[in-house]
């Protein structure tokens, strides 16, 4: 038996096996066949697997001597390697995951290797606070963390190195929960001084969790590589900000499905990953709605990712035949739809840009971000998440969103004004471009004055006579978030005002539950300015629109691109917010593919969007700019001719029905 092919194109379809096991259940793999476990695979429509070579409780499933193999496994029986003979003999790509920092194992025989809070309280992984005392019980389902200043970087490398010796058949590894964890045990603490940074100081912690991190997922790389030189490596929970850096350490980018469109504007493949459990890892007895697996995948690939859906592996080896059959159903829709998938990239003219800075610093600006992203998909706009590191030429928009100050833009500055002056244009809003109290600006383009911030909480807007923003355009928009006192400057035009209210509501003034009103006229402070190919928007109107959802800020923007972005590229006419539309080119092929996606959720548990039903959406029209006319134009899979013109440089065709997604073919 030997290994496939190498390939550094990941598969469409793949699967990660959740396992992991407590040390407290019996017979592990007791009932593994290793003919059903391919088979099922098989049928599913697999086409990789994300094997457990060591879980989370810090336990090894394949034939070893150390102490930290599963005390539940038969002493004959190497699971790991029966699973990956299996695998191999049905011809599937095989991975294999390995925990980093989450090992209950060594954190129970080895407390001083634990990562731990000033005090001594135990740190947990992102999202978990520490307990109140070091006495005090763990909160439920918080995994101990590792410190990799510690014994613990030995004691995991030569897990691993063993694990890669055992396991020669494997085309890639995939290592688990791997964040920037700062910690101050004894350990970290002396590290730190070492290298001369201040362990009382929250920014030195994050910077040395960020290096250990990074050195030591070198080191793995290297161990990969040694075994298995053409091997596809990721690591697993990396921050999103950190992607352009370690990018030379990593095969893929993998991150969850809205991060894709910021995955997407780099080089590497990316993976869309998901699982098919309702709350994530290892919620059995859960499955999701067939319709929200389907809107997954197909968010994914329609956004030029792969898939990987997560699906616990019961203990004793065995599938969930529901959730076995639901990934199939929707892996055999995104094998029909490969042939137009394979290649694609996304044809997009808007960025909107992230600058990357301390974790704390992103934190408070992912609404920004968020707004942005949900704000330009409800307007069908084709935009990427960027980073400094981009190429600026690509786009003929950037966005800076709310709260970009000049103290973080650094050189990007610079290439601002060169993309400026090589005809790109410019949104930037709130604090984007200023200083961070609004005092001042180096962004001369913006065509403002900036005054500092506004003493009020809540103003309004007024958009000028001219500045059409559709129903009700009249009204004096209510602003809820900080704001920045700004007057055009020389030639820029004021589209909107801002209109202050009487006061500045609090307990001397309980005029009303919510705000004080406007004032029956505007004051001498611009709400929107536009200079040139620049725009100002004096407030941060994304968080804002993250928060709050007013149609209103919709309908603003989608007025500026309409004066920022004349003529797109593609163009969606009267579509609904619930429609998702994405351009994606297949270059060696000369194809155009519109997705249309159309699954509007019926609920929100946390971050899962659940569809219950497909709703058809009809009549669906869009134009798209060419340079010539297509040979053909038609639906996808089914090869099915769609009607369509070609006048003045654009093909428009109307789509007869989105159910669910729709896929429509120009070929050149």
């Amino acid at each position: 038996m030997s290994r496939p092919e190498a390939t550094t194109d990941p598969p469409f379809r793949q699967v990660r096996l959740d396992f992991d096991t407590s040390p407290a259940i019996p017979e592990v793999g007791a009932d593994f066949d290793a003919e059903e476990f391919a088979r099922t695979l098989t049928d599913a429509r697999v086409e990789g697997v994300i094997l457990c070579a060591k879980c989370r409780y810090g336990h090894l499933y394949l034939d070893t001597t150390r102490p930290e193999r599963h005390p539940g496994l038969r002493a004959d029986f190497d699971l790991l390697n029966a699973q990956v003979a299996a695998l191999r003999r049905a011809n599937l790509r095989v991975s294999l995951s390995i925990s980093i920092l989450c090992d209950e194992f060594a954190a129970n025989a080895h407390p001083d290797w634990v990562a731990r809070e000033l005090d001594g309280r135990p740190c947990f992984p992102p999202g978990i606070a520490p307990p109140a005392d070091v006495l005090a019980a763990r909160p439920p389902g918080a995994w101990q963390v590792l410190d990799l200043s510690s014994p613990y970087a030995e004691y995991l490398a030569a897990q691993v190195a063993e694990t890669l010796e055992k396991s020669p058949l494997v085309d890639g590894v995939w290592f688990d929960a791997f964040w920037n964890q700062p910690s101050l045990n004894p350990h970290a603490i002396a590290a730190m001084r070492a290298a001369g940074l201040h362990p009382e100081r929250a920014p030195d912690r994050q910077i040395f969790a960020q290096r250990a991190a990074r050195k030591f997922m070198q080191r793995l790389r290297n161990q990969v590589l040694a075994c298995h030189p053409a091997a596809e490596i990721f690591f697993n929970e990396r921050p999103i900000w950190d992607l352009a850096e370690e990018l030379p350490l990593q095969s893929l980018l993998a991150v969850c499905p809205p991060a894709v469109l910021w995955a997407r504007a780099f080089p590497k493949t990316s993976v869309g990953m998901t699982t098919c459990s309702l709350r994530g890892a290892g919620d059995f007895g859960s499955v999701k709605s067939y319709p929200t697996l389907e809107a997954e995948t197909s968010f994914c690939v329609a956004h030029g990712a792969r898939c990987l859906l997560g699906d616990p592996l019961h203990p004793r080896g065995r599938f969930d035949a529901t959730a076995c059959a639901r990934i199939g159903r929707a892996f055999a829709r995104v094998e029909a739809r490969e042939p137009w998938l394979r290649g694609a990239r996304a044809a997009t003219e808007i960025g909107v840009l992230q600058v990357p800075g301390e974790a704390a610093a992103l934190d408070e600006r992912r609404p920004a971000v968020e707004g942005a992203a949900r704000l330009l998909a409800e307007l069908q706009a084709q935009f990427d998440l960027i980073g400094p590191e981009h190429d600026f030429t690509r786009y003929r928009l950037l966005v800076l969103p709310d709260s970009l100050p000049i103290e973080s833009l650094g050189k990007v500055h610079a290439r601002l004004g060169e993309f400026l002056r090589n005809g790109g244009a410019l949104l930037a809003t709130g604090t984007a471009g200023l200083s961070g109290t609004g005092a001042s600006t180096r962004l001369l383009e913006l065509g403002v004055v900036p005054l500092g911030m506004s003493p009020f909480s809540t103003v309004y807007f007024r958009a000028e006579a001219g500045f059409a923003l559709g129903d009700p355009a009249a009204t004096d928009h209510v602003l809820h978030g900080a704001s920045v006192r700004v007057v055009p400057l020389h030639d820029a035009q004021r589209l909107a005002s801002i209109v202050e209210p009487y006061f500045e509501r609090g307990a001397a003034e309980l005029f009303s539950p919510r705000s004080a009103p406007p004032q029956p006229k505007v004051s001498d402070y611009a709400a929107v300015v536009e200079n040139g190919h620049c725009t100002y928007v004096a407030f941060p109107l994304f968080t804002v629109y993250a928060e709050q959802g007013d149609r209103v800020y919709r309908q603003l923007v989608a007025a500026l691109l309409t004066r920022l972005l004349p003529a797109p590229q593609f163009h969606v006419a009267n579509a609904p917010t619930t429609l998702v539309a994405s351009l994606m080119h297949q270059e060696n092929e000369r194809r155009w593919i519109v997705h249309f996606l159309h699954y509007p959720a019926s609920r929100h548990i946390g971050e899962t969007a659940l569809v219950a039903d497909v709703v058809p959406l009809h009549e669906v029209a869009f134009d798209l700019a060419l340079p010539q006319p297509p040979r053909a134009v038609y639906l996808a899979p089914e090869h099915a001719p769609l009607a369509h013109t070609f006048a003045d440089g654009r093909v428009r065709a109307i789509v007869p029905e989105v159910r669910g997604h729709a896929m429509v073919v120009l070929e050149m």
